[in-house]
């Protein structure tokens, strides 16, 4: 992904998102437990400024 003109790996932006930005949620329970799933949001191209986010 392009971010700020640079590409990174979505890992790498997911690494740089502050723990109090992640939500989790658990989706339904599975054959071995809960599944979780952590979710985040950042703006991945600020020159996309029209119909996108």
């Amino acid at each position: 992904m392009n971010l700020n003109g640079a590409d990174r790996s979505a890992a790498n932006i997911a690494a740089g998102v502050a723990d109090r930005h992640w939500h989790r949620y658990c989706a339904r329970l599975g054959a071995k437990g809960p599944r979780w799933y952590a979710w985040a949001w950042t703006r991945i191209d600020e020159s996309e400024t029209t119909g996108y986010r």
